[in-house]
């Protein structure tokens, strides 16, 4: 039996992105499907045939004593590309099949990554194995089949970021900027160091805000970013404790 329980929420709306999330269960673990559509027009039978492929290879996946547990569909240059939780594989839409453009054999250190577009490309920041966790950013070159690494931020901790413009900022144990454009990274000031929440948090990324519920046995509050101005609020943890993701 699989059970589907579906969030559609409306962010960006200048841009018009429509996110929908897929919570599925079935014999096998629960896995969460994320979809990314940069348009107003959504062909619901496709993302049907999309999410359905991809629950399928799931179950491949567990089979062979891999645990997936999300799977997030971007819209990247007018095509429909997926990428997979711990796991450097880019897959793309066609023909009702996803085709996997990764030639590489390399998966370590990638879980909890934060994957997203800019400019018709596709980057990911951060990640973390069994060994390490590190804040590379890397983007993906199609043609070559391969992630390669923005050299400068090869020295970035583990953090949290997000994308404004065409910078995407970074919140650690201090902030960055990293320019997808120039590929620079710059030290910038911050008035709250968030280090050593992440690891130990779980993230909920707004339009607006990111809120890290810290689950440190000491922690008192839970950071609140602005993602407008890079301000960190502190909010004590008795509002949020009941937070849940509801259906919607």
């Amino acid at each position: 039996m699989v059970c589907y329980q579906s969030i559609v929420l409306s962010i960006g709306k200048r841009l018009g992105v429509i996110l929908l999330v897929l919570l599925i269960s079935n014999q096998y673990a629960l896995s969460q499907f994320i979809y990314y559509d940069d348009s107003d027009s959504t062909d619901w039978g496709i993302i049907d045939q999309m999410v359905e492929s991809a629950r399928q290879m799931r179950d491949s996946l567990q089979d062979l004593g891999y645990t997936a547990e999300t799977f997030t569909i971007h819209s990247v240059a007018g095509k429909k590309w997926m990428s997979i939780d711990g796991r450097l594989d880019v897959l793309e839409w066609r023909d009702n099949h996803w085709y996997n453009l990764y030639k590489g054999t390399y998966h370590g250190y990638n879980y909890n990554s934060e994957i997203f577009t800019f400019n018709g490309k596709l980057f990911a920041f951060r990640g973390y194995g069994f060994w390490r966790e590190h804040g590379e950013v890397i983007e993906f070159l199609p043609a070559k089949g391969e992630w390669e690494i923005i050299p400068e931020s090869k020295v970035l901790p583990f953090g949290i970021g997000y994308l404004m413009d065409s910078t995407y900022l970074i919140h650690a144990d201090n902030c960055y900027e990293v320019s997808l454009i120039q590929q620079k990274v710059t030290p910038v000031s911050c008035q709250y160091s968030i280090h050593d929440e992440v690891p130990h948090g779980r993230e909920y990324n707004f339009e607006d805000f990111i809120l890290i519920a810290s689950i440190l046995e000491d922690g008192s509050h839970y950071p609140l970013i602005d993602k407008s101005s890079g301000f960190v609020y502190l909010s004590r943890r008795q509002p949020f404790k009941d937070l849940r993701i509801q259906k919607g």
